[in-house]
């Protein structure tokens, strides 16, 4: 075996032992960091816990999903952002226990839009906060749900 070939492995080796030691996993700064995020209730308060001040509204941003859905547990949701230099998206459900249900960074020069499913209690509006050039923009839709996701939050 070379020697490029055994360094590699040497360090791979122990990067692995020291991630899954969690000695590597940056925990209290990521808590801190989205911890009041986590503890928002509305789109406008989850903009300020990410540093933004007014939360303009924008024809620039698509949200969709099924009108209705007969499960609260299984949501399909897609947002698009036409913005340039969208590099954040936040998608709130207004009437769930926790509001925040997903943060999606997108690094530079990547296409802003996402398809995730999501869990949600009952019908309610769903917001999509979309951070581009640091400033703030929200659009939303509204999905109606039949039986509630149970616990969801």
């Amino acid at each position: 075996m070379d020697q490029k070939r055994r360094d590699f492995l040497d360090l791979t080796t122990t990067l692995s032992m020291a991630i899954a030691g969690g000695a590597l996993l940056p925990w209290p700064a990521l808590a801190k960091e989205w911890d009041g995020l986590l503890k928002t209730k509305t789109f406008q308060e989850a903009a300020q816990a990410l540093g933004g001040d007014l939360v303009v509204e924008s024809t620039a941003i698509t949200v969709s999903g099924p009108e209705l859905v007969d499960s609260g547990y299984i949501v399909p949701v897609s947002v698009e952002s036409r913005l340039e230099g969208t590099d954040l998206i936040v998608l709130v459900v207004q009437k769930n226990p926790i509001p925040v249900v997903g943060v999606f960074k997108f690094p530079e020069g990547t296409q802003p839009s996402l398809n995730t499913r999501i869990k949600m209690g009952e019908t309610s509006p769903i917001y999509a906060v979309i951070r581009a050039k640091n400033n703030y923009y929200v659009a939303s839709t509204i999905i109606k749900v039949r039986a509630g996701g149970g616990g969801c939050g």
